[in-house]
């Protein structure tokens, strides 16, 4: 079934194109009952749900304007992204990985990521898997005793120790595991 655009065209009649007027609204019926209630049913018009096809990169987007679409995150998987207007920032709404070390963005851009280092000595350095695109605002460190001392601490060196890619740690004491979180956009 194919949609005939432009009928009746001038000088045609509205008999003559009947059964192609006909044929447009069976089409455009069909197309319209796709993810959507149909004309007919109680809702009509209203989305059951919204299927996406994958795109290649972020759609363009101008002033006054956002997009909603999907793409293959760089976890491989398909994911939901926002597109900000003017071609602004794009954000992954879905997806991240739950896992021992890991990383998820938050509606709104907000990233977190999170880990556990096991340390074999007093200083290092925790690299993130993948860079925060903009800033760090926030690193958290708990530190797991391993025995009772009092004096065991763990503390981020210093502010210019922090990047979007990695900061450094001092721990007072050397076999120290520790979680660590990190908050950035």
């Amino acid at each position: 079934m194919t949609y005939t655009a432009d009928i009746p065209k001038s000088g045609e009649t509205l008999g003559g194109t009947r059964a192609r007027i006909n044929t447009n609204f069976q089409q455009i019926d069909s197309v319209e009952s796709v993810n959507h209630v149909a004309f007919n049913e109680s809702g009509e018009g209203k989305h059951k749900f919204l299927q996406m096809p994958e795109q290649a990169a972020a759609p363009t987007t101008a002033a006054n304007e956002g997009a909603v679409y999907t793409k293959q995150a760089s976890d491989g998987t398909t994911q939901l992204f926002y597109r900000e207007e003017s071609n602004g920032d794009e954000i992954q709404m879905t997806g991240g990985t739950v896992a021992a070390e890991g990383s998820i963005t938050l509606p709104g851009g907000l990233i977190l990521k999170w880990g556990k280092k096991t340390t074999a000595g007093t200083s290092g350095t925790i690299t993130f898997a993948t860079a925060f695109p903009t800033q760090v605002l926030s690193i958290t460190l708990g530190m797991i005793r391993n025995n009772s001392s009092s004096t065991q601490a763990i503390y981020v060196n210093s502010a210019a120790a922090i990047g979007p890619a990695s900061f450094n740690y001092t721990n007072t004491s050397s076999n120290t595991d520790f979680f660590w979180q990190a908050i950035g956009n």
